[in-house]
C-alpha cells in the first residue's frame, strides 16, 4: 500500500507540473502579443529597446550636478524613451572596485582622470567598434586624432570611447605689452624661432615694472612643444625608457633651454600673465575666462595660432578628449550608444561649445566657428586660431609607461641650474627607469 501511495503522489505531482508549465507558456505566448518585446543581443546580457520602452541609463559624472547638466541636459529631451540619471562617485580605481563590489554597475563612466587606466585595469571597458557598425555612426565626423589616440591607447586597436571635447592649444598677446615696446603683434604662421625673438624684444623693465615676453601656461603647456612631434618617450612593450635616444626631445629641451636663457624672462613665480606683465602665453582657450578673470585685461588680448616647428608647419599637439567610456557590464548597451552619439551630434557639441567651456570634437567648420559666442569675454577675439593648426597623429601604438616621465616637473630644475641637456636626460632616465621598474614589479 505504501508503494502504491507513493506512486500516486509522484503522479499527482507530475500532472500538477505540466499543468503548471502549460499555464506559464500560454501566459507567456499572451503577454508577447501584448508587451514590448526585450530581445538578447550578446552575452553580457545586454537588451534592446524597443519603441515605447523608458531606459535608465546611469552616468558616472564625478562632477558637480550642474556640470552634468550643462554637457547631458538636453540629450533626455532628445532621446524620449531614455532617462539619464547622473551617479555623482569618483571613477579613480577604489571608487570603481568599491561600486562593484557593490554591484552598483553604471552604464557610462566619465573618463578624465585616472578613469581609462582604471576601467582598464579592471576589464570595464566595452570597444565601441560593433555599436558603431551596428548604428551606421560615421566615425570621420570627429576630428581624426583623437579617434587615433583611443584606438593606439588599446592593444588591439579597438576605440575605447566616445568623445567629448577637444584640447586645443592657441597663443594668447597682451596688445598692451606689445605697444609698450613699440613691437607689431604677432601675425599667424609663427615657429618657436619667432617666439625666441619675440620673447627678448618684449623682456625688460618699463616704468618700474618687469615685463617678460613669454610664458607657457600652468597646467603642462610647457610640454606643448615637445607633443608637437608626436613620439613615446619609453618602448611601449618593454617600458625602455628612450628620452637620451630621441632627436625630437632634444630638438625641444634645446629650445626650452634659449627660452630660459632670456635675461629677466625665466621667473620662479610663473604664470604672470594674468598680471598683465607678460608679452604671450601658449595656453587651452579657455584660459580666457578661468585664467584671467580681470576684464581690463582681457579685453587687449587676442589670439593668433600655435607656434609650430619648421619643419612641421601648422602642426599642433595630437588632440586629446576625455571619453565617454561603455562599461562592459551595462545591461543596456544599446541605448547607452545612443547617448553617446548624441552627446558628438551636431547639436549637442553646438550647444555647449557656444559656452565657451568645451571646444567641439567635431570636424564641423559650423560649429568651430560658434565657439563662445555666448561669452561676451571672446567677442571680437580671433576664434578661428584655437582650430588654424592641423593636430598631429599619435604613435601607432601610445606607451603606458610615458606618465612616469615626468619631463614636466623637471623642467624648473632644468631652468633654474647649469645642468646641460645630455646630463638632464641621463638623470631623468635614472629615475623614470627606477619608477617603471617598481611599477612593473607590483603587475606580476
Amino acid at each position: 500500500m505504501k508503494r502504491n501511495k507513493k506512486s500516486t503522489t509522484r503522479l499527482l505531482v507530475f500532472l500538477m507540473l505540466v499543468s503548471l508549465l502549460g499555464g506559464c507558456t500560454s501566459d507567456n505566448e499572451n503577454a508577447k502579443k501584448t508587451e514590448p518585446e526585450i530581445e538578447k543581443s550578446d552575452s553580457a546580457g545586454t537588451v534592446k529597446q524597443t519603441d515605447n520602452e523608458v531606459v535608465e541609463i546611469t552616468i558616472l559624472y564625478p562632477h558637480p550636478e550642474e556640470n552634468f547638466k550643462s554637457r547631458f541636459g538636453t540629450i533626455s529631451e532628445k532621446l524620449k524613451n531614455i532617462k539619464l540619471v547622473q551617479l555623482q562617485k569618483g571613477n579613480n580605481l577604489e571608487s570603481l572596485q568599491e561600486l562593484n563590489a557593490q554591484k552598483i554597475v553604471p552604464d557610462l563612466i566619465w573618463g578624465d582622470g585616472d578613469a581609462i587606466e582604471a576601467t582598464t585595469e579592471l576589464d570595464m571597458i566595452e570597444p565601441l567598434d560593433e555599436l558603431v557598425k551596428a548604428n551606421n555612426f560615421d566615425l570621420s565626423t570627429i576630428e581624426p586624432s583623437i579617434i587615433a589616440t583611443y584606438r593606439a591607447m588599446n592593444p588591439n586597436g579597438s576605440l575605447i570611447g566616445m568623445p567629448t571635447f577637444s584640447d586645443n592649444f592657441t597663443l594668447y598677446y597682451n596688445k598692451d605689452v606689445f605697444d609698450k615696446f613699440g613691437i607689431p603683434y604677432p601675425k599667424e604662421n609663427l615657429t618657436w624661432d619667432d617666439i625666441v625673438d619675440l620673447s627678448k624684444k618684449l623682456t625688460g623693465e618699463r616704468d618700474g615694472m618687469q615685463y617678460h615676453g613669454f610664458e607657457f601656461g600652468a597646467y603642462g603647456e610647457a610640454l606643448v612643444p615637445l607633443k608637437q612631434f608626436s613620439v613615446n618617450l619609453t618602448d611601449p612593450d618593454t617600458g625602455e625608457v628612450l628620452i637620451d635616444k630621441s632627436p625630437e626631445v632634444t630638438k625641444y629641451l634645446e629650445l626650452m633651454k634659449r627660452i630660459y636663457s632670456i635675461p629677466g624672462l625665466y621667473n620662479k613665480e610663473s604664470y604672470q600673465f594674468p598680471k598683465g606683465n607678460v608679452g604671450m602665453i601658449v595656453t587651452w582657450p579657455q584660459y580666457l575666462m578661468w585664467g584671467i578673470g580681470d576684464a581690463d585685461i582681457v579685453k587687449n588680448v587676442d589670439a593668433v595660432p600655435l607656434p609650430s616647428w619648421p619643419e612641421l608647419p601648422n602642426v599642433s599637439p595630437t588632440s586629446y578628449s576625455h571619453p565617454i567610456i561603455l562599461n562592459k557590464y551595462s545591461k543596456n548597451k544599446d541605448a547607452a550608444f545612443k547617448v553617446m552619439a548624441e552627446f558628438v551630434s551636431v547639436e549637442n557639441q553646438s550647444r555647449i561649445t557656444r559656452k565657451g567651456v568645451d571646444p567641439s570634437v567635431l570636424n564641423a567648420q559650423e560649429v568651430r566657428d560658434q565657439y563662445a559666442v555666448d561669452q561676451e569675454l571672446f567677442k571680437g577675439k580671433n576664434i578661428k586660431a584655437f582650430f588654424a593648426s592641423k593636430p598631429a597623429l599619435p604613435p601607432s601604438k601610445i606607451s603606458r609607461y610615458d606618465k612616469y616621465v615626468n619631463i614636466n616637473e623637471s623642467l624648473a630644475k632644468f631652468a633654474e641650474s647649469d645642468m646641460n641637456i645630455p646630463e638632464f636626460l641621463r638623470k631623468l632616465k635614472e629615475e623614470s627607469g627606477a619608477k617603471i621598474k617598481d611599477a612593473i614589479s607590483k603587475q606580476k
